[in-house]
């Protein structure tokens, strides 16, 4: 959603997560004690926090990314199904997928090449906005001990 480059898949095994981890030297965020005690300690972070958005306000603290998020230009630049990058999309390329209504009340979308998701700018977009712009706006040295 803020656009940076995860990975997630409900059935990696913890194998893989711990190779993907290693190989591509990306950070393994979990709150599967046993997986994080396996992993590379350098690109592991056991998650505290249960709630979902509880768990991005930790990580983006942690990681320092409240400005990354805070620039905005990256908000949604990633597809939310397989992280792909989206493109954007003329009127006329839309897919007849998309219903007339979304057509007639949007003008600007998005495409993800890979799995072939459309998106668009509807109600949900500026309140998801406004409240990552509440957990980018926390102090970015504060970290979850």
């Amino acid at each position: 959603m803020v656009g940076l480059d995860c990975l997630w898949k409900s059935d990696y095994s913890d194998e893989e997560l711990r190779s993907i981890s290693s190989a591509e030297k990306r950070f393994l965020l979990t709150r599967d004690r046993v997986l994080f005690e396996k992993a590379d300690p350098d690109f592991a972070y056991y998650v505290q926090a249960i709630l979902p958005q509880e768990q991005l306000e930790e990580v983006v603290k942690n990681f320092q990314l409240g400005k990354w998020i805070r620039n905005g230009e990256h908000f949604l630049s990633r597809c939310l199904e397989c992280n792909t990058l989206v493109k954007s999309l003329q009127m006329g390329q839309l897919p007849e997928s998309v219903p007339e209504s979304i057509k007639v009340r949007h003008n600007e979308f998005f495409f993800c090449p890979t799995c072939q998701r459309v998106y668009w700018k509807g109600s949900h977009f500026d309140r998801t906005k406004e409240w990552l712009k509440t957990v980018s706006d926390a102090d970015p040295d504060t970290r979850f001990a």
